[in-house]
């Protein structure tokens, strides 16, 4: 086909996806705020995309979309097809319209939203017609506020709770990837545009944002409990995540906001610069290092990360003195859990034997063979970087290193570049 061929009939099918027969002839350049036929599309979709979904959630589920879509022109995933319905059934345009009019009112501008109702198939059933109608009469007024949000000790211990099933999800993912290239197997599918690639930076991210809420909650007011522990083990979470991710990827940006509308000034911070601010975090969260879960982070998990940092950065005296006194046990791992958070198993991550090699590596030992042979397990692939053994063990090109910046990523926020080789 010629390219506008294909664009208008890719236009066309992702109408389509959300029964629209009408047709947008240039979409690229329409507003939300144009108050036409073409906007309201626009903001339908969009809408409904939205729903339910934070901004790292809703980054996955666009690429998870892009990548259903990209092989035939329609969604056959069925847990995207389920939330797509489920955007439609929530969506209220009355509320949305108000909603906006008066944000773009608090930024100093009059503006007026037009009613996109008729471009949303509120029953799901693949036709808009006569049948469709918001499956609510009233919008429920009421909203979670950060007040509410860490009243009770309970729920801000939820909060951290779920801040440990994003970093399981980080870490399988990571594993994964890590696998594929020790292994020197089907090593060209990770790409920019890989799922994988993509979810795991996704679920990273996610544990750095509910992070940010975590602090900007909890040191906004007073509380009938003591914040201080759940505030340093947040901050430790963060940190965890992104040590891992600057080993990954090499430059990542160190988010500070969680307004999604900044996302345009996000750049990427060299290695060292997101190490050093890694340690700071850790240098402020005191956590205790006995009477500890092994499945949460704690004062000696610390330690060891603190290790990590400093081995990446090639001070191996610093990482050996956090090391020295670390008993030759398990210290910290993640548990598998079924959906309604019952145990199943375990990830290793600071494992004795972990512990045992990062000791070693502090001390000078080139004990890279040993690194190799413990497999796809957490940290594996980032101790053969820090060794220089990565090309050695795996024989894979150089410039898997690094992971690649996800496409969507890229997109997003134009300050951005690619890592080399991709």
């Amino acid at each position: 086909m010629a390219f506008s061929q294909a664009k208008e009939q890719a236009e066309k099918e992702i109408l389509k996806v959300f029964a629209i027969t009408d047709k947008i002839s240039t979409p690229e350049k329409v507003s939300l705020t144009d108050n036409s036929k073409d906007a309201a599309i626009l903001l339908a979709i969009s809408s409904i995309m939205l729903y339910d979904k934070s901004e790292a959630e809703f980054s996955e589920f666009i690429a998870k979309f892009s990548n259903d879509l990209e092989r035939d022109g329609t969604i056959d995933d069925s847990s995207i097809k389920e939330k797509i319905k489920a955007g439609q059934e929530n969506c209220h345009p009355s509320a949305i319209k108000k909603r906006m009019e008066e944000f773009y009112e608090q930024k100093g501008s009059s503006i007026t939203i037009g009613d996109f109702s008729a471009f949303v198939d509120f029953n799901g059933d693949g036709v808009i017609d006569d049948k469709d109608g918001e499956t609510l009469d009233k919008v429920p007024d009421s909203i979670v506020t950060e007040d509410t949000f860490f009243a009770t000790e309970n729920k801000v211990q939820a909060v951290i709770s779920g801040m440990y099933v994003w970093l399981r999800d980080y870490v399988k993912g990571q594993n994964k990837l890590d696998a594929i290239r020790l292994d020197n197997a089907n090593v060209n599918t990770i790409h920019p545009g890989a799922a994988l690639v993509c979810n795991t930076w996704v679920c990273g991210y996610r544990v750095n944002s509910m992070a940010l809420i975590v602090a900007k909650g909890l040191t906004s007011k007073s509380f009938p409990y003591d914040p201080m522990p759940y505030l340093a083990e947040a901050n430790v979470l963060r940190a965890f995540v992104m040590y891992n991710m600057a080993m990954q990827w090499g430059r990542i940006p160190i988010v500070e906001e969680t307004e999604s509308d900044r996302v345009n000034s996000y750049v990427q911070s060299e290695t060292n610069d997101v190490l050093n601010f890694c340690l700071a975090l850790l240098d402020q969260s005191k956590l205790p290092s006995n009477d500890y879960d092994a499945g949460r982070l704690n004062g000696d998990a610390v330690k060891v990360l603190k290790a990590e940092i400093y081995l990446a950065m090639g001070d191996k005296s610093k990482a050996a003195k956090e090391v020295e006194s670390l008993p030759a046990e398990d210290i910290f791992f993640i548990y598998e859990t079924t959906p309604d958070g019952k145990p199943t198993g375990k990830i290793e991550v600071y494992s004795s034997d972990y512990v045992k090699l990062i000791k070693g590596e502090a001390n000078g030992v080139d004990n890279s063979s040993e690194w190799f042979a413990r497999g796809h397990v957490y940290g594996t692939f980032a101790a053969l970087r820090r060794l220089g053994a990565v090309q050695d063990k795996t024989g894979i090109d150089a410039h898997y290193n690094l992971l690649p910046i996800p496409s969507v990523e890229l997109m997003a926020c134009p300050k951005f570049t690619q890592n080399p080789g991709y």
